[in-house]
């Protein structure tokens, strides 16, 4: 029996890929449509939509720029095309949702403004996003521990990429992905992996003083016989290379072609 034989009958497997920070409205349409394409094809078993789905910026409790407020009510049937396109479209098995810092905001807005509403289910997140008519389970922590990884959207944003994953593995000794940084990094300790993941929103932000240090990226964990194995995809321009295949907006190239030489 061949190595590859042994893996496809005889180990365990599961795939996992993990989208962070999209922020819709604000989100990266071109580079959305080149990871839709690259998703598509990796067929997950779970895809992780790893917090910040949503941005809420009308509800936001800092100041805020007029030209860039959306009606709520817009930005949240955005959300829900979107989920819905997530959840029958992107070729994934079982769709979960983390929640977010974002996410956050709506439920603290009804919690300060309408505080006698908060028992209403129907005012609850995962009920405005219609997450069980598109068959998404909605997690409401800011984590979730899968096979002996932490994936993270917790209030942790160190200055350098890697940092603030290994700052939360250190403290409870597991490997981490950790969103909410919008920057990409990677560190090692023993055995343990420590990653954050960037984001896939607009690289811009009015809020910011000088240059937006963020970067595109989106996680492939590959579980062999429950063994995490990492995969960070970097984005660079609304695409990326991935299994020998440029993964663009417009369509897919496969690099493993050889030009013809001219004679």
């Amino acid at each position: 029996m061949s190595l590859e034989e042994i893996i496809q009958n005889q180990m365990k497997r599961e795939r996992l890929i993990l989208l962070n920070d999209i922020h819709v409205p604000y989100h990266d349409e071109e580079t959305l449509q080149a990871v839709k394409r690259g998703v598509r094809s990796l067929k997950p078993d779970i895809l992780l939509l790893g917090g910040d789905v949503a941005d809420f910026y009308n509800v936001s409790s800092f100041n805020k720029d007029p030209s860039r407020e959306h009606n709520l009510y817009d930005e949240v049937t955005e959300v829900k095309e979107f989920l819905k396109d997530i959840s029958t479209k992107w070729n994934a098995k079982k769709v979960i949702y983390l929640n977010g810092n974002h996410e956050e905001r709506l439920q603290r807005y009804i919690d300060n403004n309408a505080p006698d509403l908060h028992w209403v289910e129907g005012l609850k997140l995962e009920n405005i996003l219609d997450l069980d008519n598109f068959n998404i389970e909605f997690i409401k922590e800011r984590y979730w521990t899968h096979k002996g990884v932490i994936y993270s959207h917790l209030n942790k944003a160190l200055k350098w990429g890697g940092s603030s994953a290994k700052n939360i593995g250190l403290d409870y000794n597991m490997s981490v992905v950790h969103t909410h940084t919008h920057r990409i990094g990677h560190t090692r300790h023993g055995d343990r992996d420590f990653y954050d993941n960037g984001c896939l929103c607009k690289l811009e932000a009015d809020y910011i003083a000088g240059p937006v240090m963020w970067n595109q990226a989106f996680m492939i964990v590959d579980y062999l016989d429950d063994v995490p194995h990492f995969r960070q995809v970097n984005i660079k321009d609304h695409q990326f290379i991935l299994d020998g295949k440029l993964y663009t907006p417009k369509g897919v190239v496969n690099l493993n072609v050889r030009r013809k030489r001219k004679k």
